[in-house]
Formats: structure tokens, sequence, C-alpha cells
């Protein structure tokens, strides 16, 4: 799905990078997980102001740190953003910690992003970079968590995914099951690269089966993508879905007619990380099991 990329940024202390970078570097060898900082993008989304839009990670790239988004809806390692025409007759390192791959680019983006920098982000990390592993968003606690081994197998309160490897390229597309769907797909995608979206519906049919435009929260907008100003619109759905062992709500639909991301088979739409920003998620890539963050009921007089 293609990315919003909005301006405006605030950013954490990079006090907790560095004692990531003395601490946690060689972690996975010990079999503890290894921590790095997570930031938010700040900017506007539909009708909302100042929120977060994208979450981001420091990593090297060639030895220079740079911003990285984090998005589950890019099924390779590493896709750069505003990628430059041209044979890939460079190569560049990318590294979080102990992980690392290389990749191939055009000689221009190499030199671009030798003047890289925290804070403006040049390219996604995809599922590709993590599945042999788990990996834990903690957006409460903006931390990024990544384990070298299965830690959900056994987990009573995780949920089965399938990870779909469409187009045979390298990692896939978590496909989670949504109940309640009645005649429409049961599987969505699910996509840290969407902060703000509920759930995105992918074509018209399934936008006219479940979307309320006359619920009040119902409204169209724009939103940049990918360097251009794409047209969308948001409404509540008709009737309730279930995700994971969360109560049943009714999602807040978002449809931009005009993304350039098509499934290779029929999905419900794209699962964003709205409803899971006050906790943490989790992504067992190694037994395909994810878990989202248990909702704790207010007390009394609370």
């Amino acid at each position: 799905m293609s990315r919003p990329r909005l301006r405006g940024s605030r950013f954490a202390t990079r006090r907790a990078h560095l004692a990531c970078l003395a601490l946690t570097c060689s972690g996975l060898a010990f079999g503890q997980p290894e921590v790095h900082p997570l930031d938010f993008v700040i900017g506007d989304f539909a009708d909302e102001r100042t929120v977060p839009v994208a979450v981001l990670t420091t990593v090297s790239i060639d030895g220079r740190r740079c911003s990285v988004q984090l998005d589950t809806g890019v099924s390779r390692a590493f896709i750069l953003h505003d990628r430059q025409d041209g044979p890939a007759t460079s190569s560049i390192t990318v590294e979080l910690g102990s992980l690392q791959s290389t990749h191939a680019v055009p000689d221009a983006d190499k030199r671009r992003l030798a003047g890289c920098r925290p804070g403006k982000p040049v390219a996604s990390l995809g599922n590709a970079f993590f599945d042999r592993r788990t990996v834990v968003l903690d957006f409460a606690a903006r931390s990024l968590s990544i384990h070298d081994a299965a830690t959900l197998q056994d987990n009573p309160q995780a949920q089965p995914f399938r990870y779909a490897t469409w187009w045979g390229a390298e990692g896939g597309f978590i496909l989670v099951r949504v109940s309640g769907t009645r005649h429409l797909p049961s599987e969505a995608l699910l996509d840290t690269g969407s902060l703000r979206v509920d759930l995105g519906v992918l074509d018209s049919a399934t936008w006219a089966a479940i979307a309320d435009t006359q619920s009040p929260i119902a409204m169209p907008f724009s939103v940049p993508s990918w360097g251009r100003l794409i047209q969308c619109r948001k409404a509540a759905a008709r009737w309730p879905l279930v995700v994971a062992q969360r109560p049943a709500a009714k999602p807040t639909l978002t449809y931009c007619p005009d993304l350039a991301f098509q499934p290779f088979e029929p999905i419900l739409g794209v699962l964003g990380m709205r409803r899971f920003l006050d906790g943490a998620i989790t992504i067992d890539f190694i037994s395909h099991r994810w878990r989202a963050p248990v909702l704790i009921a207010a007390l009394p007089g609370g």
C-alpha cells in the first residue's frame, strides 16, 4: 500500500538510542532481544491535526545514521523513497543493530543517501528484513524489540496469520483474520505503514457494501502519498467487526480510489495501526502468529 509521507515531525530523545547502541547490539547472540527507539512523524490526516502519521526507527546506511519507516505493507526488506531512475550499479549496506542487508541502488541514490539524517525518512524497512524473527512495536513506549526466536507459538492470546508471497519475491504480506465480515472477504493486510488508518478499503465494491456514507464522520480528504496528492474518503462501517480478541466495533473506513496497491487475491482491506497505538503489537514471523494490545476495562469510578 502506498505510504502517507506527511511533513512535520516530533522526535524522542536520542539518549535512548545511544544506550541501545552501547548495551544491546549483541543482544541476539545472548538470547536477549535487541531494543531500538521508535520515533513518530507528526502531521495531519483527514480532520485530525498534529497526530502521529508514520513510525520510524534509525538505521545505519553505509555507516551514516538515517531514519527509515517501519512498514509491514511492504514485502521486501528495503525500499528507497524517491528512488532515482537508472541502473543499480552501486550498493549500500543497511544495519539495524546486528541485522544487516545489502542492496543495489543507482549511483545517484547512493550519493543522496550520504547526506541523510535522522528525522527525515529516506526508505522503508519491510517484512523481509525481519521475517526470520519476532518483532515487537511498542507504540506507547516508543520502542522496537527484535527477538531471534519464536515468542508467540504457545501464547493463547496470539492469533495466526497467513504469510502471503503473492509475487514470489523476497518477504511476504501479513494477512490476519477479521470476523463478522458477512459476505465480504475475511482477511486484512496488517500494515504498520498505515498508522492513522483503522481499516483501509481497496475497491469500490467493498466500500459500497460496508461504508455508512451518511455517518457523522463521513468526509472527503486528501493525503500526500509517494510524492503526489491523492483523494480519499472516510466513513464509519455499517456493522461491527472483530479483530484478534478485541471487542467487536465499527471501524472507521478509509478509501483512496487512486492507490496503486492491488493485492493478488480478494481481501477485506488494510488493517492499519489506529486502534493499536495505545500499546504494542507483536509479529512472530517464525510461527506466523501475531498479538494485538489487550484492552483493559476501566476500573469502577475511573
